[in-house]
C-alpha cells in the first residue's frame, strides 16, 4: 500500500493536496460527507519513488535542518529573524481580515509590485464542499478572499501552478501542516526545490468538521434554516468577531462567538470548535505557530490587542531573511505598521495551549491506547519531555475525538465533560468560583 493510500485509511490526511505534485497521473479529490474533508481518490496512480504523505510523518527536525540549518530548538516560538505586532496601514483590508489584514496586505503588495508572480491562497467560498484553493495574479481583489476558514478546504485544486511556469516566482499562503508539506517536496523534487517560493504562514488551532458549527448555530437557528445557509464567515467585525450568516433568500444574520454572548453559549461554543468535532491529524500536530513559512501570522491573544474598537492587530514572526527584508521594505513604504514585542508576550498571547502542543508526545500515546491510528512523529529533543498537565490535557482532548456524538452523548455527557474542563483544567483553582457563578448568572459577556 503507498503512503497516499495509508494516510486516507488512517483517516490522518488533512487534504493538503501535496500528492498531487508527487503523482505522474491526474489524482481527484472528493469531499466525504461523513469524513468532511477532501480526500485523494488514489488507484493506481504512479508516484515518485521518494514520496512523502505529511498525514503519515511529521518530522520537526528534518524540516528545521532544510529550513535553518539546525534543530536544536528550545523556544516555543520557534527560530525566528524578529518578533512583531502589526497590521495592514490599509483601512479597508483591515477592515475585511480576521486580524490586522497582513497577509493579504503582503500578497497584494508583492504581486502588484510584480516582486512574484502569482499567489496560492484558500479560497473564501465557505461552503465546506466547494472550499478550494486558489491561483490569484496582480490582477485580483485581494479582499474577495480575506478571512478565516475553519473546516477543511481541497488545497490541490491550486498546486498545478507549482509544476508549470518553472521561472516564475510563488507566494504560498497556508497552515503548518500545508507548508511543511510543501518543504517536503522541495526536498524530494528537484524541480520544485529550484522554484522560487514565498510561504506566509497562518498560526492554526486545527481544521473543524462543519458539524460542530452546526451544533452550536443550532443554539440560535432551527434545522431549516441552517440548511439554508449560503455563506458563512467565521469572523466579521472588531476583534474577535462574530459570525456572519447569508441564506438562499440573500438574508442575513449575525450570531456572536465570545463578545456579547452568554457564558453558557461561549461552552457550547467551544464544544461545537475545540475538539469533539476536530481532526485526528490536527490534535497530534506539534506546530501550532507556522515553525518553517517565512513568515509567521496569528491573533495576539492579549488584552491590550483585545480593544473591540480596534480594527484588529498580527502577531507577525519574520523567520527567514527574505520574509524580514519584505517586512521592513513594506514598513518603509508605509504599507504597513509594526512594532516590536518581545517573546515572552509572544508566548502569552498564544497562552498555554502552544506550550502543550509542544510536548506532544501524550497525545501519541494515549491516542494509542485508545487504538488510534498515528503518524510517526520526529520532535524537536528538548521538546520530547512532558509533564503531568500534558496527560491530563492529552486525556480530555482525545476522549472527545472517541466519544460517539448523538443525542444522548450531546445532552448528558459532552456538556458536563465540557463543564468540568472549562471550570478545573484550564485555568488555576482560584478562577473556579469566579466561572461557577458566571455560569449560574450566565448573562452576556462584554
Amino acid at each position: 500500500m503507498n503512503i497516499f493510500k495509508q494516510s486516507v485509511e488512517n483517516k490522518t490526511c488533512i487534504s493538503c493536496g501535496i500528492c498531487k505534485v508527487y503523482s505522474k497521473e491526474k489524482i481527484e479529490f472528493e469531499y466525504i460527507d461523513k469524513e468532511q474533508k477532501f480526500i485523494p481518490s488514489i488507484k493506481n496512480q504512479i508516484f515518485e519513488d521518494n514520496s512523502f504523505c505529511i498525514g503519515e510523518e511529521i518530522n520537526m527536525k528534518r524540516l528545521s535542518n532544510y529550513r535553518f540549518n539546525k534543530d536544536n530548538l528550545k523556544n516555543p516560538i520557534g527560530f525566528y529573524k524578529n518578533l512583531y505586532v502589526g497590521h495592514s496601514t490599509n483601512k479597508e483590508i483591515r477592515k475585511n481580515a480576521s486580524s490586522g489584514g497582513l497577509a493579504p496586505e503582503i500578497v497584494s503588495y508583492l504581486l502588484k509590485t510584480k516582486k512574484y508572480d502569482y499567489a496560492i491562497i484558500a479560497e473564501n467560498i465557505l461552503d465546506p464542499k466547494n472550499s478550494n484553493s486558489k491561483v490569484i495574479d496582480k490582477n485580483y481583489n485581494i479582499k474577495n478572499s480575506q478571512g478565516s476558514i475553519y473546516h477543511s478546504v481541497n488545497m490541490s485544486t491550486a498546486l498545478d501552478v507549482l509544476k508549470k511556469h518553472e521561472k516564475s516566482k510563488i507566494i504560498f499562503v497556508g497552515l503548518p501542516c500545508q507548508i511543511a508539506a510543501l518543504y517536503e517536496a522541495k526536498m524530494r523534487i528537484s524541480n520544485l526545490d529550484k522554484k522560487e517560493i514565498l510561504t506566509i504562514g497562518l498560526f492554526c488551532g486545527g481544521y473543524n468538521k462543519f458539524d460542530g458549527f452546526k451544533y452550536y448555530l443550532k443554539n440560535f437557528l432551527a434545522d431549516d434554516q441552517i440548511n439554508k445557509i449560503k455563506n458563512i464567515r467565521y469572523r466579521v467585525g472588531n476583534f474577535p468577531g462574530n459570525i456572519s450568516l447569508k441564506f438562499n433568500d440573500d438574508s442575513h444574520k449575525i450570531i456572536p462567538r465570545t463578545r456579547n454572548n452568554t457564558t453558557i453559549n461561549i461552552i457550547k461554543y467551544m464544544i461545537g470548535t475545540q475538539g469533539y468535532w476536530q481532526f485526528l491529524r490536527c490534535r497530534l500536530c506539534p506546530d501550532q505557530v507556522n515553525d518553517f513559512a517565512d513568515i509567521a501570522l496569528g491573533d495576539p491573544h492579549l488584552k491590550e490587542y483585545k480593544n473591540y474598537d480596534n480594527d484588529g492587530y498580527s502577531i507577525v514572526i519574520s523567520r527567514t531573511s527574505k520574509g524580514q527584508n519584505i517586512l521592513l521594505n513594506m514598513l518603509e513604504l508605509k504599507r504597513i505598521n509594526l512594532n516590536q514585542i518581545e517573546e515572552n508576550k509572544v508566548l502569552e498571547s498564544q497562552s498555554w495551549v502552544l506550550l502543550n502542543r509542544r510536548h506532544i508526545t501524550p497525545y501519541y500515546l494515549i491516542a494509542k491506547l485508545l487504538k488510534f491510528k498515528t503518524p510517526k512523529l520526529i520532535n524537536y529533543d528538548h521538546f520530547n519531555s512532558y509533564k503531568t498537565s500534558n496527560y491530563i490535557s492529552a486525556i480530555v482532548d482525545m476522549i472527545k475525538l472517541k466519544i460517539p456524538i448523538n443525542r444522548f452523548t450531546k445532552n448528558f455527557f459532552i456538556i458536563p465533560f465540557q463543564i468540568f474542563e472549562y471550570l478545573f483544567l484550564t485555568y488555576a483553582p482560584r478562577m473556579i468560583l469566579k466561572r461557577i457563578i458566571k455560569i449560574l448568572i450566565n448573562k452576556k459577556n462584554d
